[in-house]
Order: structure tokens, then C-alpha cells, then sequence
């Protein structure tokens, strides 16, 4: 059985959400019916008569919500297999803090706003609810459900931003590579510092190696 914590507010309404669509449904009713077996993406998409990407975006989004998952096929060109997670799911909700996530966009700027004001000092490597709460001198639940986002989205709000600032820092200094130690101007703790070099790593023509991130000559 799926279980959605009280504590898991995001999680719970994305379980709701992906509830309220009737592709989606339709995609789950037909997983049901394949319950052991699977479908793959085009599999589904030639059932339902749908575009694959249409298709997959909506798995994406029953897979973050927790209701289907996925292995990889085996022989010939790998392609992922859905199912359904589990027959039955249960979501408990914390109707204090489900209504403070509620508006999305209101929670995209307070976590922004929170982000912003300790980069303006140094953005610690652990975010607490109690300093989401003094810094954006606001409630406990809305520090809750701030705190839930930005750890959900810390990639987008964190460590990409900071990857851009690193390669500004580069370019303005014409620099080919950079260590750490270079790059305290940029107020966050060593540990985001790292992880974005480490992104920035993974997108191809810079290593990083030894707390030095270099491009890599082609």
C-alpha cells in the first residue's frame, strides 16, 4: 500500500492532482487492466490513440505523484515499462498546511524570497523550518510548506542559479578554470557551491576534480 504522510503536503497534492484529469485516469485504468504485465509509453499511446509526448508527460506526472513507476525493458533498444505502484493508496492531509501549498505560485515567490535573503548573507547548507520562519517572518505551516518546496525544487532554485553565477564569474575573469576557493564572492555554503559544479560538470565540457572545476579543451 502507497502512503502519503500528513507530513508530505506537496506529495499529497500532487497525488490529488494527477487524480483530476481524465487522460490520466484513462492512463491508469489501463495500466489496471496490465496490472502484473505493463505497457510501455507507445504501448499506451497507441491504446488511448494519444502523441507520445502527451503520454508521457502525464506518466511523469502519476510518477511524481507516486501512483506509477517504472523498469527498464530488456533486449533490443531499452524503453521503460510502467505500472502501477501500488492497488491502494492512502493521503493523509494536514488541511493547515495543504491550504497554505495550495497556491503555487504564492509559494514559488516566498521560496525565492527566502533563497534571495540568505544569499544576500550565506545560504546555509541546511535550510530549517524555524529559519524559513524568522527569515520570511511568517507562520510555522507556511515555513512548512516553503521548506517541503525548496527541497523539492532545491536543483531549479539552487544549484542551477548558482551554476550560472559560477560561469559569469568565469567568463568575467576569462578564466579557464576555478577552484572553491575563488568563487567566495558567491555567499552560499561550499556545499551548493560543490553540487552546482558538479551540474555543471554533468552538462559535458567542464570537469570537476580536486574542488577545481576546468574546461576542458576540445
Amino acid at each position: 500500500m502507497v502512503s502519503i504522510s500528513k507530513r508530505d503536503t506537496l506529495k499529497a497534492m500532487a497525488v490529488l492532482y494527477s487524480l483530476t484529469n481524465e487522460t490520466r485516469l484513462k492512463i491508469i485504468e489501463l495500466l489496471l487492466r496490465r496490472y502484473r504485465i505493463g505497457m510501455t509509453p507507445s504501448a499506451i499511446a497507441k491504446v488511448l490513440n494519444l502523441s507520445l509526448p502527451t503520454v508521457t508527460k502525464h506518466l511523469e506526472i502519476l510518477e511524481e505523484a507516486g501512483i506509477v513507476n517504472y523498469i527498464y525493458t530488456r533486449g533490443g533498444t531499452p524503453s521503460k515499462l510502467y505500472k502501477i505502484t501500488d492497488l491502494y493508496i492512502t493521503v493523509q492531509i494536514d488541511l493547515s498546511k495543504f491550504v497554505k501549498a495550495f497556491n503555487r505560485a504564492e509559494l514559488e515567490r516566498l521560496a525565492a524570497n527566502y533563497i534571495q535573503k540568505k544569499m544576500d548573507t550565506n545560504l546555509p547548507k541546511d535550510i530549517t523550518i524555524e529559519d524559513i520562519k524568522e527569515t520570511l517572518k511568517t507562520d510555522q505551516d507556511t515555513a512548512y510548506v516553503v521548506y517541503e518546496y525548496i527541497n523539492e525544487k532545491k536543483k531549479d532554485l539552487i544549484v542551477k542559479p548558482i551554476s550560472s553565477m559560477i560561469l559569469d564569474i568565469m567568463e568575467k575573469k576569462n578564466k579557464k578554470s576555478i577552484s572553491i576557493d575563488e568563487l567566495k564572492e558567491i555567499k552560499a555554503d561550499e556545499f551548493w557551491i560543490e553540487s552546482a559544479c558538479k551540474y555543471i560538470q554533468s552538462k559535458g565540457i567542464y570537469t570537476y576534480r580536486d574542488r577545481e572545476l576546468v574546461r576542458v579543451e576540445i
